[in-house]
């Protein structure tokens, strides 16, 4: 897939293996655009204002918390439900005594179908860690 991004730039990245990794993934999720985080102010501030647009933010009073926002979870987002959660590796010991264990390849192919079918259509944003450091 050839990287369609959110900007005219491409990744902010020249390390290749991160480079496909994020095609690989866009294959698998077919999102609408690819956004490569830059961390600056401007990016932070249409980012928020998204967000608060959208409903996932709300702007606190700015006299008593300035550049403070709310953010709240859907709540039917869990971000853990013990019947549903797996430790997938090669071993059963990696899991540890109180999780579930699956061998990885085979949670890979059950989970696929529904990474296609969950994120198609929206943004794939990713960070390099080299953006933040500087």
């Amino acid at each position: 897939m050839a990287m369609k991004t959110a900007r005219s730039r491409g990744p902010l990245t020249h390390n290749i293996h991160l480079v496909k990794w994020v095609e690989k993934t866009a294959e698998l999720t077919k999102p609408k655009a690819i956004h490569w985080v830059d961390g600056s102010k401007a990016e932070y501030d249409k980012l928020c204002k998204e967000m608060v647009a959208s409903g996932s933010l709300t702007k606190l009073n700015q006299d008593l918390w300035p550049g403070c926002f709310l953010a709240r979870s859907d709540a039917g987002d869990v971000a853990r439900v013990e019947d549903r959660t797996f430790i997938c590796s090669l071993s059963k010991d990696n899991a540890g005594p109180t999780n579930n264990w699956e061998k990885s390849l085979h949670h890979a192919a059950q989970v696929e179908g529904k990474i296609r079918r969950l994120h198609a259509g929206n943004a794939l944003c990713t960070c390099c860690l080299s953006a933040w450091v500087r």
